[in-house]
């Protein structure tokens, strides 16, 4: 008698604890080893920067502007946490942390109110629904800390819906229609998630024995007042807000080709499913880099891989201790949900999908289109497990299979963070270098770019990165400054652009207008250093990729001035303190001095980075200092200068041709043109015209 009553109360409180404890404290774990432990090293990417652009330089007011015809509720939001929050962006990628773990909690309990018999499958669920691979934008932290919000509150507002049918609850129902009403005007993400309603409706009444008469009438009742805040919010979304980019253009061709149409979207419907739920799982999956312990991150993400899979099969093991779980093997039982789950995950991917599908919107695994799979992730998550229940047939092997996924999952997610955290150690390259070769600019500037390597930061964030560094006082309507990547804004036409053709950007409430003159070409690789790219010099060496090379005659240095005119304090806000005098240091600060003509400090400058063992790591830096020391007279630095760009690579040779001619033009003495003439001669310059 003892003994049983002791196994029943071990039970009950396994039982007790698994749904209040052990499962959010495992997703806990779960998602702060997937996303958590760069977090101190990441910043700001993408449409961050343009958020933190309006509230330090408009104030929270100012979102207003932004979201007032698209999310008009996501408003309050930002004017609540960015007052609270600030820009410091460890505090935005904390929040976002909590509220990754938040959503998957919620989506536990949601998941619980349709299946409360099937605590296994809903905690499987719950846990590939926290790492799902398809989104990579976790650490977008501004952006998606109110999107998740918004989603949290979505995911609650389904399980308080079922909460009020099943307990009659008026409150319950109240707070399901307030939480539908508040996600569906602050983002448009999931709203194809309330097409899932009437069949979620459908679900509860039919465990409650209604007759299919009744059981049809029941969820038409439930789902009316959903149903009639979904269709104001359709006729508000695509009539009455002035936005083309909402414009149902699938509508539209439906209309003048509706087979062709249909067809289309079929195959894009198919396409786009087999994308998130096998190929999101397929890219996760690196065996050989699991036996790669060549650097500090590989044995992470090896010990991220392994521990998380060994966690996962450890908690399931012993959570699988009542009775509930061993008759779950029969194979009716199993079926029975599995064909249940499957056609609820499929339905729910497809609603989820609309709204990117009827724009159109592309849906895709990369940035930054992987965004429209946020909605399909939980449908997803649900057709998985089922999949796996229904295709594996011993308990210990589905739990096995589970664990390893789980765990390649959070290691692909640790691999996107340090993705992540080596882009910002870019930006910090990239805009201290940008300050030092470029410490003032005129208003009006556009800086062009091309073949950046950025993969989270488009030119819309660097433009109010460098609005913010270089027009940090500024509370004016209008950007000052421009940064626009030449391919993505000219594309196949920027050969053609005229000096006088306008420049325009708009971010949020600002607007920047110039014109191409009024502009300057900068490259920057992340292999080398930042360079401004000379009008006459540049144009004659093949130094500069793609597209960029045919901003190069737009180039107009006046537009650069050698006062200090950035923000320090800016710098060292978002991105700590100046980094160390590096190679790339003194080649900016002596390519802004040659710019100007003061070639003295040019001379001192290379002094001391070769006395202090600074190497370059293009050969083209090494042109100011060349020219510097030619006009200095110190002509044994400069043949020795020489003589490393020459062996280094050919294709600089044209502009090493027009620098040795510019010396030999200030350099009239009969005792050194000889030996001009025949650095001219060794170089080929008489292959070339300049």
């Amino acid at each position: 008698m003892a003994n049983m009553l002791r196994n029943r109360i071990r039970n009950l409180l396994v039982r007790d604890y698994s749904s209040i404890f052990i499962i959010p404290f495992s997703l806990g774990i779960l998602v702060y080893v997937s996303y958590g432990l760069l977090i101190d090293q990441l910043g700001y990417y993408y449409d961050d920067w343009p958020l933190m652009l309006v509230y330090n330089q408009a104030g929270p007011g100012k979102f207003f502007s932004i979201f007032k015809h698209s999310r008009p509720l996501i408003i309050w939001l930002y004017s609540i946490t960015t007052p609270i929050l600030g820009d410091d962006p460890l505090r935005w990628q904390f929040l976002n942390l909590v509220l990754r773990w938040v959503l998957a909690v919620v989506v536990w309990w949601f998941l619980r109110q349709i299946w409360p018999g099937r605590s296994r499958q809903t905690a499987w669920i719950a846990f590939v629904f926290a790492v799902y691979p398809s989104f990579t934008q976790q650490f977008v932290s501004v952006m998606y800390s109110h999107i998740f919000v918004s989603f949290i509150i979505h995911m609650f507002s389904f399980g308080a819906m079922l909460k009020a049918i099943r307990a009659k609850s008026l409150i319950w129902g109240v707070l399901s229609v307030a939480g539908m009403i508040y996600s569906i005007y602050s983002i448009e993400y999931f709203v194809g998630w309330e097409l899932v309603r009437p069949l979620l409706i459908w679900l509860v009444i039919r465990d409650q024995n209604a007759s299919s008469k009744k059981h049809f009438r029941q969820t038409l009742v439930y789902w009316l007042p959903f149903l009639a805040i979904l269709v104001v919010y359709a006729l508000w979304r695509f009539f009455l807000i002035p936005s083309a980019i909402y414009d149902p253009g699938l509508v539209t061709d439906f209309v003048v080709n509706p087979l062709g149409t249909l067809l289309v979207f079929a195959s894009t419907v198919f396409q786009d499913l087999i994308e998130v739920i096998f190929m999101a799982f397929m890219q996760t999956i690196r065996i050989a880099r699991l036996f790669d312990f060549g650097s500090g991150f590989q044995q992470a993400y090896s010990i991220v891989v392994l521990s998380i899979s060994g966690i996962v099969m450890l908690l399931f093991t012993w959570l699988k201790v009542s009775n509930f779980q061993q008759n779950e093997e029969s194979p009716s039982f199993r079926i029975g949900w599995n064909g249940e789950a499957m056609l609820l995950g499929l339905i729910s991917m497809v609603c989820a999908g609309i709204p990117a599908w009827l724009v159109p919107f592309a849906i895709s695994l990369e940035f930054p289109d992987n965004r429209m799979t946020l909605g399909m992730m939980l449908g997803g998550s649900i057709v998985f497990v089922s999949i796996l229940e229904l295709t594996v047939n011993s308990l210990r092997k589905r739990s096995a299979i589970f664990a390893v996924l789980i765990g390649f999952a959070a290691g692909f997610h640790y691999q996107t963070a340090e993705s992540f955290r080596i882009e910002w150690v870019l930006q910090k390259d990239f805009i201290w270098q940008l300050a030092w070769r470029v410490p003032s600019i005129e208003p009006g500037t556009t800086i062009m770019t091309d073949g950046l390597p950025f993969r989270y930061t488009d030119d819309e964030a660097f433009t109010a990165l460098v609005n913010l560094v270089y027009d940090s006082e500024s509370d004016q309507s209008n950007l000052n400054y421009n940064l626009i990547t030449v391919s993505k804004r000219f594309g196949d036409d920027a050969a053609s652009i005229e000096a006088d053709d306008p420049i325009l950007m708009e971010i949020g409430p600002f607007n920047f207008s110039g014109v191409a003159s009024g502009s300057f070409p900068v490259y920057y690789s992340g292999n080398d250093c930042l360079r401004v790219l000379h009008p006459h010099d540049d144009g004659f060496s093949q130094t500069v990729p793609g597209v960029l090379a045919e901003a190069i005659p737009w180039s107009n240095l006046g537009m650069i001035s050698p006062e200090e005119g950035y923000s320090d304090g800016v710098l060292r806000h978002y991105f700590g303190k100046e980094p160390g005098q590096s190679w790339c240091y003194y080649y900016s600060k002596a390519a802004l001095a040659a710019q100007h003509g003061h070639w003295q400090d040019v001379v001192e400058l290379g002094d001391e980075a070769f006395e202090r063992g600074r190497q370059f790591l293009n050969p083209v830096e090494l042109m100011p200092f060349i020219e510097g020391y030619a006009l200095v007279g110190n002509f044994e630095q400069v043949a020795n200068l020489t003589a490393q760009v020459s062996k280094s690579t050919n294709t600089l040779h044209p502009r090493l041709c027009m620098v040795w001619s510019r010396i030999s033009q200030t350099n009239s003495g009969d005792d050194l043109q000889s030996d001009i003439a025949g650095i001219i001669r060794g170089l080929g310059c008489e292959l070339y015209e300049y």
